[in-house]
């Protein structure tokens, strides 16, 4: 996102800067140049994309710009960035994720195939129907499932009292972009203040584990 304030981040005393990005506390540049296949880039890079019209909508077919045609929103002011939050989650292109960590996990099939994305489904109705999920995280302390355990016990395991799943589906993998809001209330309350590997499920164990591994 643009350099903006932070919480319990925003002093400006003798000058000192206060606003900033997730660039300013990780090496996103470094991590981007080390790994093949992980794009990262800034707000600035994205904008910039979009600005040559190839973004569209698919009603229409016209290109589709950001507010005033700007590409730099670092340092803009609370009104200003509200104007470029809501472009991104109104856009007719735009999924808006209103992802839960307290109610659903993430939920990523083991490919693009709709079989696994199927699969995962029938796993998940069988569980509920079942009464294995939800099931309360205090059960398994002291003797989790091995990394490599069936679909269904890593399940029961990482559901943690959540009953819901929150599916990476073919609508989402389609989609022009995505776009995770952050707000206390209102239609777009969603905060995501969850560990990632309490959060995060993939149908196949070894995605899981590399995933976790990468992220930490």
């Amino acid at each position: 996102p643009p350099h903006q304030k932070m919480y319990l981040l925003n002093k400006n005393d003798d000058g000192q800067r206060n606003a900033f990005s997730f660039e300013h506390f990780f090496h996103m540049e470094r991590i981007h140049e080390e790994h093949l296949g992980l794009d990262i880039i800034s707000m600035k890079e994205f904008l910039e994309i979009v600005m040559q019209g190839k973004f569209v909508d698919p009603k229409t077919g016209t290109p589709l710009y950001p507010p005033d045609n700007r590409t730099d929103w670092d340092g803009a002011d609370d009104r200003s960035i509200s104007k470029l939050n809501n472009w991104l989650r109104n856009n007719i292109t735009n999924t808006v994720m209103l992802w839960d960590p307290e109610k659903c996990l993430a939920t990523f099939p083991k490919s693009a195939d709709p079989n696994d994305l199927e699969e995962m489904k029938d796993i998940h109705r069988k569980m509920v129907a079942a009464k294995e999920m939800p099931t309360k995280y205090e059960v398994f302390v002291g003797k989790p499932n091995p990394v490599n355990a069936t679909v269904r016990d890593r399940l029961r395991e990482n559901s943690a009292e959540r009953q819901e799943l929150c599916f990476y589906d073919k609508p989402l993998q389609e989609a022009q972009w995505l776009h995770f809001p952050m707000a206390h209330s209102g239609d777009l309350a969603s905060r995501l203040l969850v560990h990632f590997y309490a959060f995060l499920f993939f149908q196949d164990w070894k995605h899981d584990l590399w995933m976790k591994r990468f992220i930490r």
